[in-house]
């Protein structure tokens, strides 16, 4: 029972970095293996302690959807609208996907949505072409040029907006054509957009695909590359913190903006950085180490995370700790695919801001894996 309150944090802490992280989809297939594995094991326990785990095993389930449905809670006393995240809790994820379900007549790599597919949108949702003037003639202008330039150039650039920039696109048209005056009527009004799509593509008066919600756009052979590409550099950068910085940034701005944004941040700005400084010495002490060691380590984990599942054929309680190395790998190796496949698809992702989650993952596999090892050919050596 001691562990009981260490499973209700783990819950209410994933429920935190649901919200935080909102792409914290990559942790789903450890949790589910860490709970099967914790559910088997139970049922090769004894009477008495099988029902302690799988109470634990669930215990993080509960507080998880409680911690959640308190911020709906809250946010319907609030706004009057019952949702966590508004861009993809609410119908704008629906008409978003709606939009994008629609065949695009003039494809581009990287843009959701064109010119061309638009038009033909317009004219079979009215709730849709309010947004043409504004979106064509104002968001356009202002936001197909961006992200492009990090991209490899071509005649087509900076024809359509990128994905990744299209949607906030499409809620500041919204927003101007005063659709954002309540989160009701927000949520009213993409329903509705959503609806008129969808219908128009299931009664054959638009061309597209099967109903879709949510922002990754439709796949396109181009995108399959520089996903594989960008899964193997979002794995070194997070086993040699490749975009680790040996020194702080200068905050930018006035010395008013500065001491506005350190106040609600509750931290010193940064106004310059001195050489030879202590911060400087340790980050460029902890980068060289992780430099150097993190391929390494990683190698000698993977050999430990190796011998560990060949004792679990024989050795019962080598079968939890495989389960636990294997969903801290998984998971690391999960949020490496999402974000090569962001940055394949929107924009530039495999960046230490993203991936910096599943270091500490990889971390504990450097310290676990081989501590684990260790135990168990001991415990042989002695049998």
């Amino acid at each position: 029972w001691f562990v009981l309150p260490g499973g209700l944090w783990a819950g209410l802490s994933a429920g935190a970095f649901s919200y935080s992280r909102e792409e914290g989809i990559w942790l789903v297939p450890s949790i589910i293996l860490l709970t099967a594995t914790a559910i088997w094991i139970a049922s090769h326990q004894s009477q008495r302690n099988r029902g302690w785990i799988v109470l634990i095993a669930i215990a993080p389930l509960f507080t998880y959807v409680s911690s959640r449905a308190a911020v709906r809670a809250v946010n319907q006393a609030h706004y009057g609208i019952s949702v966590g995240v508004d861009g993809n809790e609410t119908s704008f994820a629906d008409a978003h996907g709606a939009i994008l379900r629609v065949e695009n007549p003039n494809p581009l790599p990287g843009a959701p949505s064109s010119t061309a597919a638009r038009a033909l949108t317009y004219n079979e949702s009215p709730a849709f072409a309010k947004l043409a003037d504004v979106f064509e003639n104002r968001m356009m202008p202002e936001w197909r040029h961006a992200g492009w330039e990090w991209y490899e150039t071509h005649d087509r650039s900076g024809e359509e907006i990128r994905n990744g920039w299209f949607a906030w696109a499409l809620r500041e048209a919204a927003a101007i054509e005063g659709f954002y005056e309540t989160p009701a009527k927000a949520d009213a009004y993409w329903r509705q957009v959503a609806d008129e799509i969808n219908a128009a593509v299931d009664e054959g008066r638009l061309p597209g695909g099967s109903e879709r919600s949510g922002f990754f756009p439709p796949w396109h052979s181009s995108y399959l590359k520089p996903t594989l590409i960008g899964w193997f550099r979002a794995v070194d950068l997070m086993v040699r913190s490749t975009d680790f910085l040996r020194q702080s940034i200068v905050s930018v701005g006035t010395d008013e903006e500065l001491e506005e944004m350190a106040d609600f941040y509750h931290v010193t700005a940064t106004k310059e950085i001195p050489l030879n400084s202590w911060d400087g010495q340790t980050r460029h002490f902890i980068a060289r180490i992780l430099g150097g060691l993190g391929w390494p380590l990683t190698a000698l984990a993977l050999f430990c995370t190796a011998f560990i599942a060949r004792c679990s054929r024989s050795t019962p309680e080598a079968v939890g700790r495989l389960a636990v190395i294997l969903s801290l790998w998984g998971g690391a190796t999960a949020l490496a695919l999402i974000v090569s496949l962001v940055e394949a698809t929107s924009f530039p992702a495999v960046i230490g801001a993203y991936l910096a989650p599943a270091v500490p993952l990889i971390i504990a596999c450097w310290v676990l894996a081989p501590a684990w090892a260790w135990e168990l050919k001991s415990t042989k050596n002695r049998a």
